[in-house]
């Protein structure tokens, strides 16, 4: 056992000295629909957190479909319907949200959530509904959405 402890230690204290020396920002370098190009520089909470919080977000939206046949009027009723834990969360009002969609992409996608305030070198985090010809089929996604779509996308929907 204690032949394992050591070099974790030793690992975490790698790290816990790379991240003094180069600092918190990170490069991302995995491809997502719509991301930035590859080595573009964005903070570990838009790297980890807000695209896990639009996840939580989205599955809450789904269960609240299946159960009421709808979706919420607004995203707080997910909070005080149980959906989302009544602790944390706090940022719900930094999304932009309607039931019917802000809007639909070029290729077809629903826009439902966009996060308003993080940015990604020119784009947002959003929850999107792919097109389907099928009303029983209940699927999101998150993905970063370049500005300039989601601002064509407003456009459309006026």
């Amino acid at each position: 056992m204690k032949r394992t402890a050591l070099p974790t230690a030793r690992l975490v204290a790698s790290a816990l000295l790379a991240l003094a020396l180069f600092g918190c920002e990170s490069t991302t370098t995995r491809t997502v629909a719509g991301a930035p190009e590859p080595g573009t520089s964005i903070t570990p909470r838009v790297a980890v957190e807000a695209p896990a919080d639009l996840h939580d977000i989205s599955g809450a939206l789904l269960r609240y479909r299946v159960l009421h046949q709808s979706l919420p009027d607004t995203l707080a009723m997910l909070r005080d319907e149980g959906f989302l834990p009544a602790e944390g969360y706090d940022g719900l009002g930094s999304y932009a949200y309607q039931s019917d969609g802000l809007g639909r992409l070029s290729d077809g996608r629903t826009i439902f959530v966009v996060d308003t305030a993080i940015r990604v070198e020119g784009h947002a985090w959003c929850i999107l509904a792919e097109p389907s010809g099928n009303p029983r089929t209940a699927a999101l996604m998150v993905s970063l959405v370049p500005m300039a779509d989601l601002q064509a996308a407003a456009r459309r929907s006026r």
